[in-house]
C-alpha cells in the first residue's frame, strides 16, 4: 500500500512538473513590446489650421496596444489597437509633450517623448513713435518692440525708401537694428517687418524716429557696442553664431580678428565662416567637442593710436545622452534574489536617471539606483517580472533602453526538490512526452535502472484513477 501511495505522489509530481512546463511553453511563445516607429518631432511646431497625426508602433505578442500621454496625463482612459493619436485644430493648449505607452501580456514601456508647440502671433501692443537720440559717431541701438511670437519672428528693417542696406554702418544682432558711426545723414525714420513664417502672418512696428546731436569733429575710439556671449550648443547643430560688433570713427579703419583658446580662428581646426565681410558675426558650423573653449574677438584701428580692446565668451558643447550598450532584450533573476540591471550611458553633462517599470516610476525600499545609473532590485518576487526602462536625460535630450526582467518561480524549485526527495533523478520534456528514471533498481532490470514514459494524458489519468 505504501508503495502505491508513493507511485501516486511521484505521478502527482510530474503533472505539477507538466503544468509548469506548459506554463513555460506559454511564457517562451510571449513577445515584449518593442518600438519599430517612434512619434516623429521633426516638425514640432503645429499650426492651428493643420491637423497633427502622431504615430508609435510596437512588435510583441499578443500585439501590444496603446495609450497616448500629454505631459504625463493620459490622453484616453482605454487602451486602443490604433497606434496614431490626432491633434485635430491644434491650439495653444494642445503643446506640450507626447509619448505613447504599448502594452501587451508581458509589460508595458513608453516611446521616445516629443515636445510639440503651436505657431501664434500677437500685435505690436505699443503703436506710439519711439524717439531715440545719439551723438555724432555714436552707435545707435533701435530695439524691436515687444510682441508675442512662437517661433520667433523673422525681422527686417528699412526706412520709407526702402530696406536697410548690406553696408559696414549697418548690423543687425537679435532683431536689434545698430546704425554705427551716426551722423546727419541717418536721421530719419525707421521700423521693422516681423514676420511669422509658419503662419504667413506680418507686422509692422512703430517707426522709431532717429536724431543725431553733437559734435560731428570729436574722435570716437574703437568700442565693442555687442560683446560676445557665453553659448550652450548642443553637438552637431548646424550653426551657432558669436557676435561681436565695435564702433568707431571711421568704421573703415576698424579690424576684428578672433582666437579660439588663444590660436588664431583659422588654426583652432574647427568649421567656422563669417556672416559679414567685416568679421563681426562668427558661425560656428557642426560643432563638436572640438569647438570647447573660449573665444575672443580683438577690435583694434589698422592705423593705430587706440589700444587693441578685446572680449571674450565661453562656448560649451553639449551632447545628448548615448548608450554606450542597449540593455539586454532580456533579464533573468531567480525568487528572492539580488537583480542589478546596468544603464551603461554617456552625455554631457552627465546625464539624470531614472527607472521605470511597466512605464511606471520605480519606488520602495527594495529598489536602488547606484552611483553608476544601475537599477538592483531586492528580494525578487514575480511582481517585478516585467519591462524595466532607463530614461538617461540632460539639457541636450533624452534617450532611453528597455529590458524584460524574467523571475524563475520559486513554485519550480519546490517541486525540483519534492521530486528529489523521491530520488526522480532526471525528468525531461520531449515531443510533448515525459521521461524520469527512478530509484533503487529494479529486479526486473539489472542495468540500473527502470524508465517509464507518460504523456500528459496519461499522467491526467493515473491522478484521477490510480
Amino acid at each position: 500500500m505504501g508503495s502505491r501511495m508513493e507511485f501516486v505522489e511521484i505521478i502527482g509530481i510530474l503533472f505539477m512538473v507538466c503544468l509548469l512546463a506548459e506554463q513555460g511553453t506559454a511564457t517562451e511563445s510571449l513577445q515584449e513590446p518593442r518600438f519599430v516607429t517612434q512619434p516623429s518631432g521633426v516638425s514640432n511646431i503645429l499650426i492651428e489650421s493643420r491637423t497633427k497625426i502622431l504615430q508609435c508602433q510596437a512588435r510583441g505578442y499578443p500585439q501590444p496596444k496603446y495609450r497616448w500621454f500629454k505631459d504625463g496625463v493620459a490622453l484616453s482612459n482605454e487602451l486602443t489597437s490604433e497606434p496614431f493619436w490626432r491633434i485635430q485644430s491644434p491650439k495653444r493648449k494642445d503643446a506640450g509633450v507626447y509619448y505613447c505607452v504599448a502594452t501587451n501580456d508581458v509589460g508595458s514601456v513608453f516611446s521616445e517623448r516629443v515636445k510639440f508647440s503651436v505657431a501664434y502671433m500677437g500685435i505690436f501692443e505699443d503703436p506710439l513713435e519711439k524717439l531715440v537720440d545719439v551723438e555724432f559717431g555714436g552707435a545707435a541701438i533701435l530695439e524691436l518692440p515687444e510682441i508675442e511670437s512662437h517661433p520667433p519672428p523673422d525681422v527686417t528693417w528699412s526706412t520709407p525708401d526702402g530696406p536697410i542696406p548690406y553696408d559696414i554702418k549697418y548690423a543687425v544682432s537679435e532683431n536689434k537694428l545698430l546704425i554705427l558711426n551716426a551722423n546727419d545723414r541717418d536721421e530719419g525714420s525707421y521700423r521693422a517687418r516681423a514676420l511669422n513664417t509658419y503662419i504667413g502672418k506680418e507686422e509692422y512696428s512703430p517707426f522709431f524716429k532717429l536724431k543725431v546731436d553733437g559734435d560731428s569733429t570729436l574722435e570716437v575710439p574703437p568700442t565693442i557696442i555687442i560683446q560676445p556671449r557665453d553659448t550652450k550648443i548642443i553637438k552637431d547643430q548646424s550653426v551657432s553664431n558669436l557676435d561681436c560688433i565695435a564702433n568707431a570713427r571711421s568704421l573703415h579703419e576698424l579690424r576684428t580678428l578672433w582666437t579660439k583658446d588663444g590660436i588664431p580662428i583659422e588654426n583652432a581646426r574647427i568649421s567656422f565662416s563669417f556672416r559679414d565681410l567685416w568679421n563681426r558675426t562668427l558661425e560656428l558650423i557642426s560643432a563638436n567637442s572640438t569647438y570647447r573653449g573660449v573665444y575672443t574677438c580683438h577690435v583694434e584701428m589698422r592705423s593705430g593710436g587706440f589700444p587693441v580692446i578685446n572680449s571674450s565668451a565661453s562656448v560649451d558643447v553639449l551632447e545628448k545622452p548615448t548608450f554606450v550598450s542597449e540593455l539586454k532584450r532580456e533579464t533573468h533573476g531567480e525568487y528572492g534574489s539580488q537583480v542589478r540591471i546596468p544603464c551603461d550611458v554617456l552625455g554631457v553633462p552627465t546625464p539624470k536617471i531614472e527607472w521605470f517599470h511597466n512605464a511606471q516610476p520605480v519606488g520602495g525600499t527594495r529598489f536602488h539606483v547606484d552611483d553608476d545609473g544601475s537599477l538592483v532590485i531586492k528580494r525578487l518576487t514575480m511582481d517585478y517580472a516585467g519591462m524595466f526602462q532607463c530614461l538617461a536625460s540632460n539639457e541636450a535630450g533624452e534617450a532611453s533602453s528597455y529590458t524584460w526582467l524574467k523571475v524563475k518561480s520559486e513554485k519550480r524549485k519546490r517541486v525540483a526538490r519534492r521530486a528529489a526527495g523521491y530520488r526522480v533523478v532526471r525528468v525531461r520534456q520531449s515531443d510533448r512526452r515525459f521521461e524520469f528514471t527512478q530509484y533503487p533498481e529494479s529486479k526486473e532490470n539489472n542495468r540500473g535502472t527502470e524508465q517509464s514514459k507518460f504523456t500528459e494524458r496519461q499522467l491526467l489519468f493515473f491522478l484521477l484513477f490510480v
